[in-house]
């Protein structure tokens, strides 16, 4: 697929989600390693090991999803070739949909909240959660990373 914005999309996608790849498969260990190892209140250690590299996760998350914007609007890429279920779309009358590209893109650019689940290390989840004030029909999104990585790859392919 050749693309015509003016940057490396390719090195941009595999900077971003490698950051985001690592944080979420990193966590679960980290946590581990630091329950076994500092006892006690350590804030630098917990700054390193979790509060800034989930700043740093986030915003490469946001910087993907504004690419998959773009390139949706500039390019179709919502038409499935990079698959149809990135995750669950929750809507506020407790229908479940599958989420769609563009929809992971949305949900996480309009998300009151932004958090990541680690529940199944081998299946990281990236929840967003929407305004209480929405006058859209959501309450929340999961986004499956694992999902998500491969449409990633399939975008750099």
């Amino acid at each position: 697929m050749a693309h015509q914005l003016a940057f490396p999309i390719t090195k941009v996608i595999k900077e971003n989600l490698s950051v985001v790849m690592m944080f979420a498969y990193s966590q679960p260990a980290l946590r581990e390693f630091r329950r076994n190892h500092f006892t006690g209140g350590w804030p630098y250690v917990d700054e390193v090991l979790f509060t800034i590299p989930e700043q740093l996760a986030t915003r490469a998350i946001i910087e993907l999803v504004l690419l998959f914007r773009t390139l949706d609007d500039h390019e179709n890429i919502n038409d499935g070739s990079l698959g149809n279920e990135f995750g669950t779309l929750y809507l506020k009358n407790g229908t479940v949909k599958p989420l769609a590209i563009r929809d992971v893109a949305n949900k996480t650019i309009h998300a009151k909240k932004i958090e990541w689940d680690f529940t199944d290390p081998k299946k990281p989840i990236l929840k967003t959660t929407a305004h209480d004030n929405s006058k859209k029909n959501w309450t929340h999104a999961e986004i499956d990373l694992n999902t998500f990585a491969v449409g990633c790859g399939m975008l750099m392919g």
